[in-house]
Protein backbone atom coordinates (compact mmCIF):
# COMPACT_ATOMS: atom_id res chain seq x y z
CA UNK A 1 0.00 0.00 0.00
CA UNK A 2 2.97 2.34 0.53
CA UNK A 3 4.26 1.64 -2.97
CA UNK A 4 0.91 2.33 -4.63
CA UNK A 5 -0.21 5.16 -2.32
CA UNK A 6 -3.36 3.34 -1.24
CA UNK A 7 -4.86 1.80 1.90
CA UNK A 8 -4.41 -1.79 3.06
CA UNK A 9 -8.12 -2.43 2.42
CA UNK A 10 -7.72 -1.32 -1.18
CA UNK A 11 -4.86 -3.79 -1.65
CA UNK A 12 -7.03 -6.56 -0.16
CA UNK A 13 -9.77 -5.72 -2.65
CA UNK A 14 -7.19 -5.69 -5.45
CA UNK A 15 -5.93 -9.16 -4.47
CA UNK A 16 -9.49 -10.51 -4.41
CA UNK A 17 -10.31 -8.87 -7.76
CA UNK A 18 -7.17 -10.29 -9.35
CA UNK A 19 -7.98 -13.81 -8.16
CA UNK A 20 -11.59 -13.55 -9.37
CA UNK A 21 -10.47 -12.27 -12.77
CA UNK A 22 -8.03 -15.17 -13.20
CA UNK A 23 -10.63 -17.67 -11.98
CA UNK A 24 -13.33 -16.54 -14.42
CA UNK A 25 -10.87 -16.01 -17.27
CA UNK A 26 -9.72 -19.64 -17.01
CA UNK A 27 -13.35 -20.74 -17.30
CA UNK A 28 -13.98 -18.37 -20.25
CA UNK A 29 -16.65 -16.66 -18.14
CA UNK A 30 -15.06 -13.28 -17.40
CA UNK A 31 -17.74 -10.63 -18.10
CA UNK A 32 -16.89 -7.49 -20.04
CA UNK A 33 -18.36 -5.40 -17.23
CA UNK A 34 -16.75 -5.33 -13.82
CA UNK A 35 -17.79 -7.57 -10.96
CA UNK A 36 -19.38 -5.70 -8.06
CA UNK A 37 -18.71 -6.40 -4.39
CA UNK A 38 -20.55 -5.55 -1.20
CA UNK A 39 -17.98 -4.16 1.22
CA UNK A 40 -19.08 -3.65 4.85
CA UNK A 41 -17.95 -0.28 6.23
CA UNK A 42 -18.08 0.90 9.81
CA UNK A 43 -20.17 4.03 10.38
CA UNK A 44 -19.30 4.32 14.07
CA UNK A 45 -18.59 7.91 15.03
CA UNK A 46 -15.54 9.01 17.03
CA UNK A 47 -17.75 9.40 20.12
CA UNK A 48 -18.99 5.81 19.76
CA UNK A 49 -15.57 4.15 19.63
CA UNK A 50 -15.20 1.54 22.35
CA UNK A 51 -18.97 1.02 22.72
CA UNK A 52 -20.69 -2.32 22.23
CA UNK A 53 -22.60 -3.47 19.15
CA UNK A 54 -22.02 -3.21 15.41
CA UNK A 55 -22.63 -0.14 13.29
CA UNK A 56 -21.96 -1.27 9.76
CA UNK A 57 -23.41 -0.40 6.37
CA UNK A 58 -22.83 -2.06 3.00
CA UNK A 59 -20.89 -0.13 0.38
CA UNK A 60 -21.27 -1.15 -3.26
CA UNK A 61 -18.04 -0.98 -5.21
CA UNK A 62 -16.83 -2.00 -8.64
CA UNK A 63 -13.89 -4.42 -8.43
CA UNK A 64 -12.58 -3.30 -11.83
CA UNK A 65 -12.08 -6.87 -13.00
CA UNK A 66 -12.23 -5.45 -16.52
CA UNK A 67 -8.75 -3.94 -15.97
CA UNK A 68 -5.97 -6.37 -16.83
CA UNK A 69 -3.04 -4.63 -15.12
CA UNK A 70 -3.10 -5.37 -11.35
CA UNK A 71 -1.56 -2.05 -10.29
CA UNK A 72 -3.97 -0.01 -12.41
CA UNK A 73 -6.77 -2.11 -10.91
CA UNK A 74 -5.68 -1.35 -7.33
CA UNK A 75 -5.42 2.36 -8.04
CA UNK A 76 -8.85 2.39 -9.69
CA UNK A 77 -10.25 0.54 -6.66
CA UNK A 78 -8.63 3.03 -4.33
CA UNK A 79 -10.17 5.97 -6.20
CA UNK A 80 -13.58 4.28 -6.14
CA UNK A 81 -13.45 3.45 -2.42
CA UNK A 82 -12.32 6.97 -1.52
CA UNK A 83 -15.34 8.35 -3.38
CA UNK A 84 -17.61 5.90 -1.56
CA UNK A 85 -16.23 6.93 1.84
CA UNK A 86 -16.66 10.62 1.01
CA UNK A 87 -20.30 10.06 0.12
CA UNK A 88 -20.83 8.14 3.37
CA UNK A 89 -19.25 10.92 5.43
CA UNK A 90 -21.80 13.30 3.94
CA UNK A 91 -24.64 11.18 5.38
CA UNK A 92 -25.20 10.90 9.15
CA UNK A 93 -24.39 7.41 10.44
CA UNK A 94 -27.73 7.18 12.24
CA UNK A 95 -29.62 7.79 8.99
CA UNK A 96 -27.66 5.05 7.19
CA UNK A 97 -28.63 2.60 9.93
CA UNK A 98 -32.31 3.63 10.11
CA UNK A 99 -33.30 1.38 7.17
CA UNK A 100 -32.62 -1.68 9.36
CA UNK A 101 -35.46 -0.69 11.68
CA UNK A 102 -38.01 0.16 8.99
CA UNK A 103 -39.60 -3.28 8.38
CA UNK A 104 -41.16 -5.09 11.34
CA UNK A 105 -39.30 -8.34 12.20
CA UNK A 106 -42.37 -10.46 11.37
CA UNK A 107 -42.75 -8.84 7.95
CA UNK A 108 -39.05 -9.24 7.23
CA UNK A 109 -39.16 -12.94 8.15
CA UNK A 110 -42.17 -13.50 5.90
CA UNK A 111 -40.43 -11.75 3.01
CA UNK A 112 -37.39 -13.97 3.51
CA UNK A 113 -39.57 -17.12 3.38
CA UNK A 114 -41.25 -15.92 0.17
CA UNK A 115 -37.85 -15.21 -1.37
CA UNK A 116 -36.73 -18.74 -0.48
CA UNK A 117 -39.88 -20.74 -1.30
CA UNK A 118 -40.72 -19.16 -4.65
CA UNK A 119 -37.15 -18.94 -6.02
CA UNK A 120 -37.45 -15.19 -6.51
CA UNK A 121 -33.65 -15.09 -6.55
CA UNK A 122 -33.78 -16.80 -9.97
CA UNK A 123 -35.51 -13.76 -11.48
CA UNK A 124 -34.23 -10.80 -9.45
CA UNK A 125 -30.49 -10.23 -9.59
CA UNK A 126 -28.82 -9.00 -6.41
CA UNK A 127 -26.93 -5.69 -6.55
CA UNK A 128 -23.65 -7.49 -5.75
CA UNK A 129 -21.74 -10.50 -7.07
CA UNK A 130 -20.08 -11.31 -3.75
CA UNK A 131 -19.18 -9.92 -0.33
CA UNK A 132 -15.62 -8.92 0.57
CA UNK A 133 -15.07 -7.92 4.18
CA UNK A 134 -11.85 -6.82 5.87
CA UNK A 135 -12.20 -7.07 9.66
CA UNK A 136 -9.56 -5.60 12.00
CA UNK A 137 -8.54 -8.20 14.55
CA UNK A 138 -6.36 -8.27 17.67
CA UNK A 139 -2.79 -7.07 17.37
CA UNK A 140 -1.63 -8.95 20.46
CA UNK A 141 -1.14 -12.74 20.74
CA UNK A 142 -4.18 -14.81 21.73
CA UNK A 143 -4.07 -18.06 23.68
CA UNK A 144 -6.49 -20.95 24.12
CA UNK A 145 -5.88 -23.34 27.03
CA UNK A 146 -2.25 -22.23 27.03
CA UNK A 147 -1.74 -22.78 23.29
CA UNK A 148 -0.90 -19.72 21.22
CA UNK A 149 -3.36 -18.99 18.40
CA UNK A 150 -1.48 -19.06 15.09
CA UNK A 151 -4.25 -17.83 12.77
CA UNK A 152 -7.90 -16.85 12.77
CA UNK A 153 -9.82 -17.84 9.62
CA UNK A 154 -13.31 -16.30 9.59
CA UNK A 155 -16.41 -18.11 8.30
CA UNK A 156 -19.34 -16.24 6.78
CA UNK A 157 -22.76 -17.11 5.34
CA UNK A 158 -23.60 -17.33 1.61
CA UNK A 159 -27.23 -17.21 0.55
CA UNK A 160 -29.35 -17.48 -2.58
CA UNK A 161 -28.18 -15.06 -5.24
CA UNK A 162 -24.97 -14.26 -3.36
CA UNK A 163 -23.06 -17.52 -3.17
CA UNK A 164 -19.52 -16.40 -2.39
CA UNK A 165 -18.02 -14.51 0.53
CA UNK A 166 -14.42 -13.51 1.23
CA UNK A 167 -13.79 -12.33 4.79
CA UNK A 168 -10.31 -11.21 5.80
CA UNK A 169 -9.25 -10.79 9.44
CA UNK A 170 -6.03 -9.19 10.59
CA UNK A 171 -4.14 -10.87 13.42
CA UNK A 172 -0.73 -9.63 14.56
CA UNK A 173 1.19 -9.02 11.29
CA UNK A 174 -0.93 -11.35 9.16
CA UNK A 175 -4.10 -11.21 7.11
CA UNK A 176 -6.10 -14.46 7.32
CA UNK A 177 -8.44 -15.09 4.38
CA UNK A 178 -11.64 -17.07 4.98
CA UNK A 179 -13.54 -18.22 1.88
CA UNK A 180 -17.14 -19.43 2.17
CA UNK A 181 -19.15 -20.50 -0.86
CA UNK A 182 -22.10 -22.51 -2.07
CA UNK A 183 -20.61 -25.88 -3.04
CA UNK A 184 -22.37 -26.20 -6.41
CA UNK A 185 -21.78 -22.61 -7.48
CA UNK A 186 -18.09 -22.55 -6.52
CA UNK A 187 -17.02 -26.21 -6.42
CA UNK A 188 -13.29 -25.49 -6.68
CA UNK A 189 -12.88 -22.98 -3.88
CA UNK A 190 -9.40 -24.32 -3.10
CA UNK A 191 -8.31 -23.15 -6.56
CA UNK A 192 -9.54 -19.66 -5.73
CA UNK A 193 -7.41 -19.70 -2.60
CA UNK A 194 -4.36 -20.54 -4.73
CA UNK A 195 -5.22 -17.68 -7.08
CA UNK A 196 -5.40 -15.26 -4.12
CA UNK A 197 -1.83 -16.22 -3.27
CA UNK A 198 -0.76 -15.66 -6.86
CA UNK A 199 -2.48 -12.27 -7.02
CA UNK A 200 -0.79 -11.18 -3.77
CA UNK A 201 2.60 -12.35 -5.03
CA UNK A 202 2.18 -10.40 -8.28
CA UNK A 203 1.26 -7.20 -6.45
CA UNK A 204 4.23 -7.68 -4.13
CA UNK A 205 6.54 -8.07 -7.14
CA UNK A 206 5.17 -4.91 -8.75
CA UNK A 207 5.42 -3.01 -5.46
CA UNK A 208 9.07 -3.95 -5.10
CA UNK A 209 9.71 -2.62 -8.62
CA UNK A 210 8.06 0.70 -7.73
CA UNK A 211 10.01 1.03 -4.48
CA UNK A 212 13.32 0.31 -6.24
CA UNK A 213 12.63 3.02 -8.81
CA UNK A 214 11.68 5.58 -6.17
CA UNK A 215 14.70 4.70 -4.02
Amino acid sequence: KNAFGTAVNHVVLGICAGALRSYLEAKHELPEQTLVAAVPLSVRSAEEKGTHGNKVTMARTALHTEIEDPVERVRALSKRMNNVKRSFRATPARRMMDWVNVPAPGLLAQAARLYENFSIQDYVYPPYNLVISNVPGPQQPLYLAGARVQANYPVSIPYHGLAFNITVMSYLDNLDFGLTAHRTTVPDIDHLMDLLGEAAAELKRRAEQVLRKTG
